[in-house]
């Protein structure tokens, strides 16, 4: 088949994680009634918090543990396919290259035309996540963040070859109905897929846990990595500050965005819990934790006002005055405590937790 789209088309749920938004879309198409609360909750991605060390580098939220996300994600019923592929891909002229994405753009087409249902991928020019719904010639037909941008929603297809694949590429299928344990059974794996992520989690590779803090160390590491590192005019000049801090505007930006919206979607989910177990006795920490992981988001709300997201680096250091800088490194440290208490609430919960 040169041409095919699956029966139900997912479309694309607006939100700063991506992940997110491809797998509540998707999951929307099959029928399911979820939002980004639920699928960030019960995937744990909501709980994730990560930065680079001594960096503002913007693939902080995309260094993710996805196999506990994926395990997550089959909560609403599915057995889910994921996986990546590397290493990285960007369009290239090289033959191999080539063939390389030629060879998982009719992967993504079998999986298509096999199950009938849209595809998540990774490597949608930004980067980011986006769905393909199906495939037109030499081209993916996708729904993403652009579709956000148009009033009729449709998105001008991808060719197999334009993806941008940091780390490697990536799909998610949902390959077919499972059976699930209680709901009961399901809350309570979700909050301790939760409370492990919250912690900080290890990513299984040296070089990678070397890069990044995750849990709530990484505010303090971001605070440090603001308040004292340098910003340079140029990506030339960046050079001459080898092996020291560096920031720039557009990675502090987008972090936060996603940080801020990673708290508040936490905040929303253990609420549910806490509402849906209101007869049990864990119910009052599960609200505690949801109330500070709520002033938490508070916090990064201020922080995303004082560095509105930008695309531009914005080599300029008018954008990182000491002064914001200052205030900035302050509202990160005043967000760790809370991080600690909910994490506190949790654990209590959890460990009271009947089935």
């Amino acid at each position: 088949m040169d041409k095919f789209e699956v029966e139900n088309k997912a479309e694309y749920v607006p939100a700063w994680i991506s992940y997110l938004s491809i797998a509540t879309g998707i999951l929307r198409s099959l029928g399911e009634e979820v939002d980004l609360a639920y699928t960030g909750g019960y995937t744990g991605y909501a709980f994730h918090l990560n930065t680079a060390k001594g960096d503002t580098c913007p693939s902080a939220p995309t260094v993710a543990p996805f196999e506990s996300f994926r395990e997550g994600l089959e909560s609403f019923g599915w057995r889910i396919l994921f996986g990546w592929t590397g290493p990285d891909y960007v369009p290239s002229e090289d033959e191999k290259e080539i063939e390389r994405a030629r060879g998982y753009f009719e992967d993504v087409k079998a999986t298509l035309s096999r199950t009938n249902r849209p595809v998540g991928i990774w490597g949608i020019p930004v980067p980011e996540f986006g769905i393909v719904n199906g495939f037109d010639g030499d081209n993916y037909v996708v729904s993403t963040f652009r579709s956000l941008q148009s009033e009729s929603r449709e998105e001008t297809p991808i060719r197999f070859n334009q993806l941008i694949a940091p780390g490697g590429l990536s799909k998610m299928a949902f390959e077919e109905k499972i059976d699930l344990p209680n709901q009961k059974i399901l809350d309570k794996e979700a909050l301790q897929r939760a409370l492990t992520i919250a912690k900080g989690v290890d990513f299984g590779n040296e070089e990678i846990n070397s890069k990044y803090v995750t849990g709530p160390d990484a505010l303090s590491e971001w605070a440090e990595t603001i308040e004292k590192g340098k910003v340079p005019e140029s990506e030339e000049h960046s050079k001459h500050f080898e092996g020291e801090s560096q920031i720039n505007y557009h990675g502090n930006s987008y972090v936060a965005a996603c940080t801020q919206e990673g708290m508040t979607l936490a905040s929303s989910f253990l609420m549910r819990l806490s509402r849906r177990y209101k007869s049990e006795s864990f119910s009052h920490d599960l609200a505690e934790a949801s109330h500070r992981y709520k002033h938490a988001a508070e916090k990064m709300i201020e922080y995303t006002e004082l560095f509105p997201f930008s695309l531009e680096l914005n080599w300029k250091e008018e954008e990182f005055t000491s002064e914001k800088r200052s205030k900035g490194s302050q509202l990160l440290r005043d967000t760790r405590p809370h991080l600690l208490e909910a994490i506190e609430h949790m654990e209590t919960a959890l460990n009271t937790w009947s089935i």
